[in-house]
C-alpha cells in the first residue's frame, strides 16, 4: 500500500510539474551532471527557515555506498524550494535512517540534489520507484538499487571513454588554476570499473594518441603484457603537450612512453582492491 501511494505520489507530482521548465531528466544526463552519485541515509537535520514562499534546508546524510565521485561519508546537503521559481527543487522529510540514492552537484564544497525529486529516490524494502524506460524516463515502476547502479555504471565508463578519448594534453594532477581536471576524474572512474583492463583497451582503439598514452599508462600497472603489445602500435614521432601542474611540455609521444615504462606515473594508475 506504501509503495502504491509513493507511485500515485509522484506520478500526480509528474504531472503538475508537466508544464513546468522541468522535469525527469534522462538517465545519461543525470549522470553526466551529477559530481557524485551514492546510496545515503538521513541523519538529521541541521537546519530549516520557512518563509510563506521560501524553505532552506541543511541536512546531513551518512553515505553507505558510492556509485560515481569521491564524496565524504558524512554529506552536508542543502536544499530549497520556492514558490517563485519555476525548477526542480527537493528537501528532505526529517525522517532518521530513511535511505536515499542520490544525484548529488557540488558548488563550492556544499551538496544539493540534482533534478528534485527525480535525483533523491527513496529506498524502502532494498526497491524504489523509477523509470523503467531509462532513456524516455517513462513507465513508473519498482526497481532495485543494484540494478540501477548497475545501469549507471554502465554509463559513467561510456561517458569516462568519451572525455578522455578526445583529450589533447596528457598529464595527472591539478593543472594551474583546477583543483581537478576532467581527465582526471575520467581515468579514475575507468581505473575503479569493474573491468579497467577491457575500458583501458577500449579507450586505446577509440582514442587519440594522448588517450592511447593514458591508455598504456593504465596497462602497464594492470597487464604487463597487453601494454608491451599495444605500445608497439603508437605513433612514435607524434608530439603531445604534457601538462603536470604549471609546467607544459611538447613531448615526443616516445618520450611519454619511456616514462611510462619507467614507473613515472604508477601512483595515478594504482586499481582500487
Amino acid at each position: 500500500m506504501k509503495h502504491l501511494f509513493i507511485l500515485l505520489l509522484i506520478t500526480a507530482w509528474t504531472s503538475i510539474t508537466a508544464s513546468a521548465d522541468w522535469g525527469p531528466l534522462p538517465l545519461k544526463s543525470m549522470v553526466e551532471y551529477s559530481d557524485s552519485i551514492v546510496i545515503a541515509q538521513f541523519v538529521s537535520e541541521i537546519s530549516k527557515s520557512t518563509s510563506p514562499e521560501d524553505t532552506e534546508q541543511t541536512a546531513t546524510l551518512k553515505t553507505t555506498s558510492i556509485i560515481k565521485g569521491e564524496p565524504p561519508e558524512n554529506l552536508v546537503v542543502f536544499g530549497r524550494v520556492d514558490t517563485r521559481m519555476c525548477k526542480a527543487q527537493f528537501i528532505f522529510p526529517n525522517t532518521n535512517g530513511e535511505k536515499y540514492l542520490l544525484f548529488l552537484q557540488k558548488r563550492n564544497d556544499v551538496y544539493s540534489v540534482l533534478n528534485g525529486i527525480f535525483g533523491a529516490l527513496t529506498i524502502t524494502d532494498n526497491k524504489m520507484n523509477w523509470f523503467t524506460d531509462d532513456t524516455k524516463m517513462q513507465n513508473l515502476g519498482e526497481r532495485k538499487p543494484a540494478e540501477l547502479d548497475t545501469v549507471i555504471a554502465s554509463i559513467t565508463k561510456a561517458q569516462a571513454i568519451e572525455t578522455l578519448a578526445k583529450v589533447e594534453t596528457f598529464g595527472f594532477g591539478p593543472a594551474k588554476g583546477q583543483r581537478e581536471r576532467a581527465s582526471d576524474t575520467a581515468f579514475q572512474t575507468l581505473l575503479k570499473s569493474p573491468k579497467p583492463k577491457e575500458a583501458f583497451t577500449t579507450l586505446f582503439e577509440k582514442g587519440n594518441t594522448s588517450a592511447k598514452l593514458y591508455a598504456l599508462c593504465a596497462l602497464h600497472s594492470i597487464d604487463k603484457l597487453a601494454f608491451e603489445k599495444l605500445s608497439k602500435t603508437i605513433k612514435m614521432d607524434e608530439k603531445i603537450f604534457t601538462q603536470f601542474g604549471c609546467v607544459v611540455e611538447e613531448l615526443k609521444a616516445s618520450e611519454i612512453l619511456k616514462n611510462i615504462s619507467n614507473g613515472d606515473y604508477n601512483a595515478y594508475c594504482e586499481v582500487p582492491k
